[in-house]
């Protein structure tokens, strides 16, 4: 738990970072370390599968910084995914897209990426770990930009909400008997257990 508090205050540090250069209108700064080019911590989404060098080989940091700008006025998960589907961005989908979304307005939305679903799924099928592994499998899509796969990663986003409140209370509770200090910020929490738990299944 000493470790899911350190990645949960690093990610904290970097969110508030990030609304900073988002207000100052500082684009190109914003966007690496938005797309985790400059910091993992700024989206681990982009930064596991260097997706943010293949969003800036299609397009100028301006796009993306206007699309953190839409999602910072967004307050509800549909209107979120909509807009990043609607952005069009090369590479820039759901697990990328929402993690922005979190990092900027972290008491509003959670990140969908393959951790974290991944985690939404071992509870769902009773910590049954072998479960879990096939289920993400059947999740993922070739074709990141078909609209197939945006229809199964925009469903599973909802689905997520009763994980999020769950693995929140379990870690709560987890960490109060190592004495740590449980995250105030619910769906950063969970992204910094969730990354725990998968980390720990993968080795």
């Amino acid at each position: 738990m000493q470790d899911v508090r350190k990645h949960y205050l690093q990610r904290i540090a970097v969110g508030k970072e990030l609304r900073r250069l988002l207000n100052a209108g500082s684009i190109d700064t914003y966007v690496l370390l938005a797309l985790g080019i400059t910091a993992p911590e700024g989206n681990y989404s982009a930064w596991e599968h260097n997706l943010g060098s293949r969003i800036l080989s299609q397009r100028t940091p301006e796009p993306v910084f206007s699309l953190a700008a839409e999602l910072a006025s967004c307050n509800t998960a549909t209107g979120m995914l909509d807009t990043i589907y609607a952005a069009a961005i090369p590479w820039l989908k759901v697990s990328v897209g929402s993690e922005m979304a979190m990092m900027l307005k972290p008491s509003t939305f959670w990140v969908a990426n393959t951790r974290t679903v991944w985690a939404h799924l071992l509870l769902k099928y009773d910590f049954d770990y072998a479960v879990a592994d096939e289920a993400l499998r059947l999740y993922r899509v070739d074709d990141q930009d078909s609209k197939m796969a945006y229809q199964i990663w925009k469903a599973i986003y909802h689905e997520m909400g009763s994980s999020v409140v769950a693995l929140t209370a379990l870690g709560s509770s987890e960490a109060e008997q190592q004495s740590v200090t449980a995250g105030k910020k619910p769906n950063l929490w969970f992204d910094a257990i969730a990354n725990a738990l998968y980390e720990q299944h993968v080795g």
